[in-house]
């Protein structure tokens, strides 16, 4: 059976084998990493990672197997380690204001996502608030998600009614592009986006 690999995925392991390159002892003291005896171990979005030091590959546990990280964790993850470390500024700005010739409107670009928040309100609350978000700005639902060390997201949910369809939006630090590149910073997003999904459908009223 012919096993196509997506571009996403060669891009992921191209990047990996240059993450290689780079000395991990200097990452760890750069960002305060924990080593261990085969890499380091640092948490992204609540969720703990495995960060191979021979292969570079990023590492997730799943059903207590180690399996690598997706296209969105790994890149941003990269983009990350291999900069000096930077500090946000606590200052949340739209991400049109980043970049408007990229993305003049990102809520047209996540309208899939909010479509499947429509009318759950409170699963989806349930889900920031897993991920150590607090209530913040403006929504039916609007969560401050802590991302990696000072760096965080915001999002911003309006639920449809009888005008209007359900709008999803994100605010991003004024600093996250020192942090990463404008196409990493939109990864980041769409895990944001797939971590709450993730949660929302796991989710068991109480």
């Amino acid at each position: 059976m012919d096993k196509r690999v997506s571009n996403y995925e060669i891009t992921k392991h191209m990047m990996q084998e240059k993450f290689a390159s780079y000395d991990l002892s200097d990452i760890c003291r750069e960002w305060e990493l924990t080593p261990t005896d085969s890499g380091a171990v640092l948490t992204l979005l609540a969720r703990q990672y495995y960060v191979d030091g021979k292969s570079g590959s990023v590492l997730q546990e799943k059903d207590g197997i180690l399996k690598e990280a997706d296209h969105n964790v790994s890149m941003t993850l990269f983009d990350i380690l291999t900069r000096r470390r930077q500090c946000a500024s606590g200052e949340m700005v739209s991400v049109s204001s980043l970049s408007p010739m990229h993305l003049s409107n990102e809520t047209s670009f996540f309208a899939p996502t909010a479509k499947s928040f429509e009318h759950r309100c409170r699963e989806l609350a349930a889900a920031c608030e897993k991920l150590g978000g607090v209530m913040y700005g403006k929504g039916d639902v609007c969560y401050l998600l802590p991302v990696f060390r000072d760096l965080s997201v915001a999002v911003s949910f309006w639920d449809s009614d009888d005008e209007f369809g359900p709008q999803l939006s994100f605010l991003c630090d004024r600093n996250i592009l020192c942090f990463m590149h404008y196409e990493t910073m939109m990864f980041l997003l769409c895990h944001v986006a797939d971590r709450l999904k993730e949660l929302i459908s796991a989710f068991i009223p109480e």
